[in-house]
């Protein structure tokens, strides 16, 4: 067309037509989600140098047009995790996964866009909406009264948390609300409970101490800035004059070096390099800290509370070896006036037809029933999503021909995934499929709702515990990981 538009005398518009046909064929052939997902494969095939698949054989014969939930632990990053699944389940059955996606990220521009052209399902969470409280609050047992110009009818509704960050004496406390009185009091499900959640490394004499996991950005960005300038202004005289671009580069190279060993230092729980952290710390504490010398009682003040705090680290200059983390919650009365935040019910009901309808279709949806990201080396406990996803479809959808639903639980272990061309393996368990009688049970609610539901999650974390490298700490996780390459 374009050639014989042109020898007509017409060459713009013959160029002009040939590609709006062109134009045309592409969108009727090639979707953005084929697109997004060629790219991505592509860029989880240049980062990571060998994507070994285990049980494969497991997952063939789920291509038949059932419903699949693939349920994937440990949740290490919210945006490789999902696209390495993806990219083994695409090659090796030709089934695209719909991933459970927060709600919060889904209608931001940059990933909302993204998520979309995924077809991702949103979650809204309550933690996404959490909004600071008016006034103050006290509690004893699950009474909570309110001073200060609380308004709990307008805040809570039953079903909302209550937060209170960073209590001096027990850090975070939660508490669920039953019933709204008035706007200065009401009533709690159960107590104010606290999470004691704390990394620790204990020593030969017992003794414990928490450590921080990792510095946060700002602090690792001043740090090389900090370092970076000095170097660059003691370098450059050393240069010809046109040669800055050169010493800049250097100085920068240098000081992310400088960097990312102090880093390691901070973050790392050797014997050897505690001395070293807990030297420079102890420094660092008694700069921030100096003394006013006008002001003897405060001076020994600070004296004192250095010295604890140096007796303290130094404990750890034996073999220290890190414990696992582990979480307790306790209840607690909050007896003093307190500033608060609060979650806001949030209805699931509408997200839940969506995954049910999905499921009816046949659709396959991707979870991370952890509900989170985490770095360490046990399962963090699962959410009950899963199974409400499972029963919830097939109560819906049964009849003649009940829904076949299966979960699949999926276990993803990296081998140095902050390092480039590192490898990663995806472990495919032994599909779940759930008994028509529980299904039975769920729809009966009330208390064998809540048995139906623990029936289907004590067979996922079955699943899951299968296919995931699970330890007490790091180095006997590591130890797993080379047994098995």
């Amino acid at each position: 067309m374009d050639l014989l538009i042109s020898k007509l005398g017409y060459p713009i518009v013959g160029q002009c037509f040939s590609g709006l046909l062109v134009l045309m064929y592409l969108f009727e052939n090639i979707s953005v989600r084929r697109a997004a997902c060629s790219f991505w494969y592509g860029v989880m095939d240049l980062y990571f140098r060998d994507l070994s698949i285990g049980g494969l054989h497991k997952i063939l014969p789920i291509n038949d047009g059932r419903a699949v939930i693939f349920a994937c632990a440990p949740h290490v990053n919210q945006f490789v995790d999902p696209i390495v699944v993806m990219k083994v389940v695409a090659e090796k059955t030709r089934r695209h996964v719909s991933w459970m996606t927060a709600a919060k990220s889904f209608h931001r521009k940059d990933i909302g866009g993204f998520a979309r052209a995924l077809k991702c399902i949103p979650v809204v969470r309550p933690e996404d909406s959490e909004r600071k409280g008016q006034g103050f609050i006290t509690t004893v047992g699950t009474a909570v009264k309110g001073t200060g110009g609380t308004r709990f009818t307008q805040e809570f509704a039953k079903g909302s948390v209550i937060v209170v960050k960073n209590h001096k004496e027990y850090g975070k406390l939660t508490g669920k609300v039953s019933e709204v009185i008035s706007d200065t009091e009401m009533v709690l499900a159960g107590p104010m409970q606290g999470e004691a959640t704390a990394a620790t490394v204990s020593t030969k004499d017992g003794e414990e101490k928490s450590f921080n996991r990792a510095m946060s950005v700002r602090t690792t960005l001043l740090l090389v800035m900090a370092v970076f300038y000095p170097l660059y202004k003691t370098l450059l005289p050393y240069f010809p004059q046109h040669w800055w671009p050169l010493v800049l580069m250097i100085s920068f190279q240098m000081a992310c070096g400088i960097t990312n060993v102090l880093y390691h230092i901070y973050r790392s729980e050797d014997a050897e390099l505690e001395s070293i952290k807990v030297t420079a710390m102890a420094v660092v504490h008694t700069i921030i800290h100096r003394p006013d010398p006008n002001s003897p009682q405060r001076t020994l003040q600070r004296s004192s509370s250095q010295s604890k705090f140096i007796n303290t680290d130094h404990s750890t200059h034996q073999k220290a070896k890190p414990q696992e983390e582990e979480s307790t919650k306790i209840a607690r009365d909050i007896s003093e006036p307190v500033a608060y935040t609060y979650l806001p019910y949030v209805d699931q009901s509408e997200m839940f037809e969506n995954v049910y309808e999905h499921l009816g279709r046949g659709g396959t949806i991707g979870i991370f029933p952890e509900g989170g990201t985490h770095d360490g080396t046990k399962l963090l406990p699962l959410k009950w999503g899963i199974s409400t996803m499972v029963l919830g479809a097939m109560a819906k959808y049964e009849g003649r021909e009940p829904l076949k639903i299966s979960v699949v639980p999926v276990g993803l272990n990296y081998f140095n995934p902050h390092k480039f061309r590192s490898s990663v393996s995806v472990d495919f368990g032994d599909p779940i499929e759930v008994d028509q009688s529980i299904v039975e049970m769920w729809k009966k609610g009330g208390a064998e709702r809540r048995e139906a539901n623990s029936a289907v999650m004590e067979l996922v974390i079955a699943g899951m515990s299968a296919v995931t490298l699970q330890a007490k700490d790091v180095d006997t996780l590591e130890l797993y990981r080379t047994v098995r390459r």
